[in-house]
């Protein structure tokens, strides 16, 4: 958290003072950027004044700016420490902007009297599609002002408010509003204080949404019971596309429940698990569930207690059955041996291979799939082991020619060898 500036002493500029020049302003890159500001200059699409001391009747100077221009669609003020004046004075500019796309208020000390009036400007903005709110002070409170916004605001695509301390009686009036919101697409509350007892709201909502692409929830401590009750909501739902439950006190159950939406879910690409309790066991029911699943592309699980058995389980999947994984990430120092390991990356190295040769009968990405897949086995497995892979690719590379349907290429590509 940075410190709160002072504000300067000198006078704010009244109606009476006439329009502000920026020969007032101090600091030269507040001067240039207020400056182009006020005179509408076409070039100025984003004006970045991060980390800078910006008094009072400067700030003031800002915001009337940003009401009379027609050019910024950019604005970012991170850690400037605005506090409740600040974003009450910025708040009564964008009220009259026309033209902001983006807005980034992330680390200024803003409380519920500055966040009800930067929601009460955002609700009915023309063009308002990003707003970042990270690392204030919103809680309960607040969080209520936003879920009005957002069950009247159709334009707003991201909101991002971690490191805030929503609670849970915040987050359930924020999931409340989201059920019902028809725009946002990514929504970020890592950190926030939120524990199981809003995750049944969570799940209603994501039952119901249709449009959020991208949740993230790292940091907050949802436990297995938790993230049971949001999976059930998950099974209803057919269009999120991201998830982040990095660090959320996840064990196996949690993950057993993840994984039978996984076996469903229609259009999860990224599930971010790392940083929790998941064993072999979780592992195994991940494993069993990349068997069908054909959207997930990227899966972490580095910094969970699996070992060997949960290893061996992922990388049979993805040699036997899975050709849309391309990123897992596991801790290589918790196994004990490193076939897995190796199994895994060739695996992984085949799926991004394959994204290569999608369409029928293109048989010259076919063979530069089998080729990036040769080469990655340089010196990854040994012995008989070896010799017979490389004699299977010998013979795939001669029938590359006559491939008809790539979708099939996971039957022609030699199964690796169990651990």
């Amino acid at each position: 958290m940075f410190s709160t500036p002072r504000f300067a002493t000198s006078r704010r500029l009244t109606p009476t003072d006439g329009q502000a020049r920026p020969e007032h302003i101090l600091d030269p890159a507040i001067r240039k950027g207020i400056g182009r500001l006020m005179s509408n200059d076409r070039t100025l699409v984003k004006l970045a004044l991060d980390f800078k001391t910006i008094p009072e009747a400067e700030l003031g100077n800002l915001a009337d700016a940003l009401a009379q221009n027609s050019q910024l669609t950019a604005l970012h003020l991170t850690g400037i420490q605005i506090a409740n004046g600040g974003a009450v004075r910025l708040a009564a500019g964008l009220a009259r902007n026309t033209c902001l796309r983006e807005l980034n208020l992330f680390s200024n000390d803003i409380g519920t009297t500055g966040i009800e009036a930067l929601a009460k400007a955002a609700t009915d903005h023309p063009t308002l599609t990003s707003l970042d709110l990270g690392d204030n002070q919103i809680g309960p409170l607040g969080a209520h002002a936003l879920a009005g916004m957002l069950l009247n605001n159709k334009r707003l695509l991201t909101l991002e408010l971690r490191l805030n301390q929503l609670g849970s009686s915040g987050a359930q009036t924020l999931f409340g509003a989201l059920a019902r919101n028809e725009s946002l697409l990514t929504l970020a509350l890592d950190k926030t204080d939120l524990d199981g007892r809003c995750t049944q709201a969570l799940a209603s909502s994501l039952a119901c949404n249709r449009c959020l692409a991208s949740l993230s929830l790292s940091g907050n401590a949802l436990g297995d019971e938790g993230v049971m009750i949001i999976a059930e909501g998950l099974k209803a739902n057919r269009h999120l596309r991201a998830l982040n439950l990095v660090n959320v006190d996840l064990a196996d159950l949690g993950a057993g429940a993840l994984a039978e939406v996984l076996e469903h879910h229609p259009t999860l690409e990224t599930l971010g698990l790392s940083y929790g309790r998941i064993g072999d066991e979780g592992a195994v029911a991940l494993a069993r569930a990349l068997r069908r699943n054909t959207s997930l592309s990227a899966l972490y699980l580095d910094n969970n207690p699996i070992r060997c058995a949960g290893a061996e389980a992922l990388a049979t999947s993805l040699a036997q059955s899975n050709i849309h994984l391309l990123q897992l990430s596991l801790n290589a120092d918790r196994m004990a041996a490193s076939d897995e390991q190796c199994h895994i990356a060739l695996a992984l190295e085949r799926n991004r291979g394959l994204l290569n040769c999608r369409q029928p009968a293109s048989s010259v990405e076919y063979r530069k799939a089998l080729q990036k897949y040769r080469q990655a086995l340089r010196g990854d497995l040994a012995g008989d082991a070896r010799a017979q892979v490389q004699l299977e690719l010998e013979k795939l590379m001669q029938q590359a020619d006559k491939l008809a349907d790539p979708s099939q290429a996971i039957k022609l590509f030699p199964h690796l060898p169990p651990p």
